[in-house]
């Protein structure tokens, strides 16, 4: 498995004329995937079995499907005005290990976001 630089590197490594094709990307995504969030999440659990137990209680997927909503939302912010997409990163990343998860697990999710859709 690949290392995983910190999930606020990623963005900085895409250069703002990738923005159209990163927008075409996720137009690719809503169409083959009704609900996106189940592949992320099945391949997030298979490589880290052990981060399965802290959504027991997600039983409607809500949780889940936040951290999906925000890891998008955090990543297209780099594409445009770059206004708080950082902060938020490192805001999530300290209150996720108030839930038990060290950072480096925090920034593989941002991976595993991007490899599920390559």
């Amino acid at each position: 498995m690949e290392d995983s630089p910190p999930a606020a590197a990623i963005p900085a490594s895409v250069a703002a004329a990738d923005g159209a094709l990163i927008a075409e990307t996720l137009d690719r995504i809503g169409a083959l995937y009704p609900d996106p969030v189940r592949p992320v999440f099945a391949r997030l659990f298979a490589e880290m079995p052990e981060l399965e137990p802290l959504f027991v209680r997600d039983r409607e997927w809500l949780v889940r499907g936040q951290m999906f909503q925000v890891t998008i939302e955090s990543l297209l912010d780099f594409l445009g005005d770059q206004d708080y997409g950082g902060a938020l990163i490192q805001i999530e990343r300290v209150n996720h290990v108030g839930l038990g998860v060290p950072p480096d697990l925090f920034d593989r999710f941002y991976w595993t976001v991007i490899a599920t859709f390559r």
